[in-house]
């Protein structure tokens, strides 16, 4: 509902009327019309300061003369004098309340840049209730309204948000789009350079603060090279690159990978992902199998819309699915960030409602994995200006953003985006991602191996991630806390390796955990016991829970590849209970897991049983780690 303040705007009439003679344009005398028209001929040439100087002389001289203020303030206006364009179109009112109603909408859209919203609020209200006649201009109000409406509430609940300039990144250039691997060592971000175009840069962590950044010349060309996102392991790159031979459209997303000393050379995602349209600000997820991205294509609702492919098991990828409503707009949709958790996703927007510009939004997963309408990230965050480029670290409790809130108001100065970051407050913290390292090695020879890692969400029971090691031997990704994983690591010739932990247990990015395998090869591995620790019973019973699948499946494929060897499997418990119950069951869950294996074609004679009760305990029963720890299976390959 409107709220029309008419006692104000009846005193303003009134003052028009009877406290003194207003003089318009119409009414002025011929002198000071000659040297209106002169300050309006330097104003339409774009001569704006000669055209603020002479309308202030001329309001100044007559100070009832109501065009004067009124194009004086519009001239401030247009050099972001914001302060200055307020008060002349006040001084417009004063003299004359209802001589133009569109002055209560410049008024209004000024107020809203000095973030001044309820005045701003109270203005356009008396332009929308007035105004009848243009159309075009009503529907542009309410669109400012609503932004203005939404400012108002948003700063009555302003956020306690300290944002400080990541200085060593900053320049008199716009920086923005920023990308960090997950052990917290190496970020990279889109700098604007001095010639104009695009250029990407790294700058490294060291004791003291973030390096000077330098840029990737490998990857960067006498065009625009920008928007990184690298993978956790920071050995794989995706970033867009503009107007190069072997593009599909003007803008292209290209990827890379690290050897260790320097960047591939950067090839074309392909006519899948890629079009003759515009694509770009692409974010890989922490296991490499999803791409979310910004495209204008065929299948966008409005300007630019956010997209996801998945990468398939032969590598490719999927045909992109436009996100649709609720998170795009028939406006701009754009750089997206998934967090790590993977439930989480961040975006800019200049459609969805908010403080102006570009606003900060964040949309989760609900239960049937689609995305909730976007909650827009508040005050101070948002301004007025352009917010974008949001990321926030594994932790859950840092954000970095690139913005140009320090520049809306500052005519004199350059306007450029700054990378900021952010400590968030609690109502903005999410849960934090676990990060894992793991450096697989031959256990005889130290020697690093590219092995097979696949990571299994044991409450869900689904497969969260299918990579290889590196060259080295390392692999270094993500994991929602809170969860149970199991983990294997397969490679041709070696003994199977399995483990399992706990992510709410590792929550720090700079510090992430390191799990060294070492696997020995299957001939060497003659009478050595291996615990497969992804086999899980029901309590005091035998019977195998849904989350073991993944292990015993593994193990059968094992014992297919190595059809030549036979396993001797052995179950072992806790103490709880008699001595006589629990060597009973031990052989009973031995038999289940041999019963499993059978069923997926291995012959029973390849399997040897022993249940050895409490006899061989691993850990001390008085704890509840200690009993854990005992409630094992084992597989040792016999001959």
């Amino acid at each position: 509902m409107l709220r029309i303040f008419y006692l104000p705007v009846f005193l303003f009439f009134l003052n028009g009327l009877y406290a003194q003679e207003v003089y318009s344009i119409k009414s002025i005398s011929g002198k000071m019309r000659k040297k209106y028209e002169e300050a309006q001929h330097e104003y339409r040439s774009g001569h704006l300061s000669k055209a603020q100087t002479l309308f202030e002389k001329l309001s100044a001289q007559s100070p009832t003369f109501i065009d004067a203020f009124i194009q004086l303030g519009s001239v401030n206006y247009e050099l972001k004098n914001y302060s200055k364009a307020e008060i002349a179109f006040e001084n417009s009112i004063r003299l004359d309340s209802f001589y133009k109603i569109k002055v209560y909408y410049t008024l209004a859209l000024v107020q809203y840049r000095l973030e001044k919203f309820l005045q701003a609020a109270g203005n356009m209200e008396v332009f929308l209730f007035h105004e009848k006649e243009n159309k075009d201009l009503l529907v542009k109000a309410r669109e400012l309204y609503k932004n203005i409406n939404f400012g108002k509430e948003a700063v009555k609940q302003m956020m306690n948000v300290e944002m400080k300039t990541i200085r060593a990144f900053c320049t008199n250039f716009s920086e923005y789009m920023p990308s960090i691997d997950a052990a917290g060592q190496r970020a990279y971000f889109t700098r604007r350079t001095p010639m104009g175009d695009e250029d990407i840069y790294v700058s490294v962590r060291l004791d003291t603060g973030w390096s000077q950044p330098q840029a990737l010349t490998e990857l960067n060309s006498p065009f625009n090279e920008g928007s990184p996102t690298v993978s956790a392991d920071g050995n794989f790159m995706v970033f867009t690159s503009c107007d190069r031979r072997d593009g599909l459209g003007g803008c292209d997303l290209y990827y890379t990978q690290w050897d260790g000393m320097q960047w591939s050379a950067p090839r074309n995602l392909g006519e899948q992902i890629n079009t003759p349209a515009y694509e770009s600000q692409a974010c890989l997820s922490n296991n490499g199998r999803t791409l979310h991205f910004v495209s204008n294509r065929k299948g966008t609702l409005g300007g630019h819309d956010l997209w996801v492919s998945h990468r398939k098991k032969d590598g490719s990828w999927s045909f992109p699915k436009n996100l649709g409503e609720p998170v795009n707009t028939t406006g701009d949709d754009v750089s997206p960030f998934v967090h790590p958790n993977g439930n989480t996703l961040y975006f800019a927007s200049d459609a969805h409602t908010g403080m102006g510009g570009k606003d900060l939004y964040v949309s989760k997963l609900d239960s049937f994995n689609h995305w909730t309408p976007p909650v827009n990230l508040g005050f101070p965050i948002n301004s007025i200006g352009d917010e974008s480029s949001w990321i926030v670290l594994p932790d859950g409790k840092t954000a970095w953003m690139a913005s140009d809130k320090e520049y809306v108001n500052q005519p004199e100065l350059k306007p450029h985006l700054d990378l900021y970051e952010i400590e968030l407050p609690v109502s903005l913290q999410i849960t934090p991602a676990s990060y894992v390292q793991i450096a697989v090695f031959d256990k005889q020879t130290n020697t690093p191996l590219q092995a097979n890692i696949k990571i299994f969400n044991l409450s869900t029971q689904k497969k969260v991630m299918d990579q290889s090691t590196d060259s080295k031997g390392l692999i270094i990704f993500s994991l929602p806390t809170g969860s149970d994983y199991g983990i294997q690591v397969h490679r041709e010739l070696y003994n199977f390796f399995s483990d399992q932990f706990l992510c709410a247990e590792y929550k720090s990015i700079y510090k992430p955990l390191l799990l060294k395998v070492g696997l020995a090869k299957t001939e060497t591995s003659r009478e050595i016991p291996f615990v497969l620790k992804n086999i899980f019973f029901e309590t005091g019973s035998d019977v195998l829970l849904p989350e073991s699948r993944f292990e015993l499946d593994a193990l059968a494929q094992f014992l297919i590849k190595n059809s030549q060897i036979r396993m001797r499997i052995e179950a072992h418990t806790d103490d709880v209970g008699t001595e006589s119950d629990n060597q009973n069951l031990s052989q009973l869950r031995a038999q289940a897991v041999s019963n499993y294996l059978v069923s997926k074609s291995i012959a029973f004679n390849r399997l040897e049983l022993k249940g050895l009760g409490e006899s061989r305990p691993v850990a001390d029963n008085a704890t509840s780690e200690g009993r854990r720890l005992n409630r094992r299976i084992e597989f040792t390959i016999i001959d």
